[in-house]
């Protein structure tokens, strides 16, 4: 597109001014007028034949990115289904008047220090097991943190917001009422 418009740039500076002599000045301006418009009009229709060819481009790319965003979605829904395979839902397990009563207590699993409270205060086997998964996060937490100590930057950043995601993914869970497994790292017990 761009070769377009520098081509039709040389055009227009390649068209020949029309030589008049100096005693007719009207009809110079005349002609000098009607070559303005016509180059007006040219231009007009340049700009007007690349609005087309870009709105063109733009609805192929368009087109082409909901292609590929189909052809992916298989494989992201096998993301999904290995990601939900690997933190399996043990809510059955538990009783639901012990869910109920412990949500709270589930939730602040997950809050930093204030995970001494469940940890010291229940005998609830669903806080527990939120518990477990709270003290997971909070090993991570703390790992990221001596790695940061260590290293500024990108990748520190990018484990901070990984370490955020378990937590709303726990207290998401605790809030439902479901017992189920952070993703991959869900499945190791500190606590039985």
């Amino acid at each position: 597109m761009d070769e377009e418009i520098k081509n039709a740039a040389e055009e227009v500076d390649s068209t020949p001014m029309p030589e008049t002599p100096e005693t007719d000045a009207a009809p110079e301006k005349k002609d000098l007028g009607d070559r303005l418009e016509d180059f007006r009009d040219k231009a007009a229709d340049k700009l007007d034949d690349l609005s087309d060819k870009v709105e063109d481009k733009f609805d192929d790319l368009k087109d082409k990115f909901k292609e590929q965003k189909e052809a992916a979605q298989p494989k992201v829904d096998e993301i999904k289904d290995k990601i939900n395979d690997a933190s399996p839902d043990t809510t059955a397990e538990y009783d639901p008047a012990d869910i109920k009563a412990n949500k709270l207590m589930a939730i602040l699993s997950y809050l930093g220090i204030l995970i001494l409270i469940p940890l010291l205060a229940k005998d609830s086997k669903f806080a527990k097991f939120h518990v477990n998964q709270g003290i997971i996060v909070l090993i991570l937490d703390l790992i990221v943190w001596l790695f940061s100590r260590v290293n500024h930057g990108l990748v520190t950043w990018i484990l901070d917001i990984i370490v955020l995601i378990y937590i709303i993914i726990g207290i998401v869970n605790a809030v439902g009422g479901k017992a189920k497994e952070l993703p991959f790292i869900g499945k190791f017990r500190i606590l039985k």
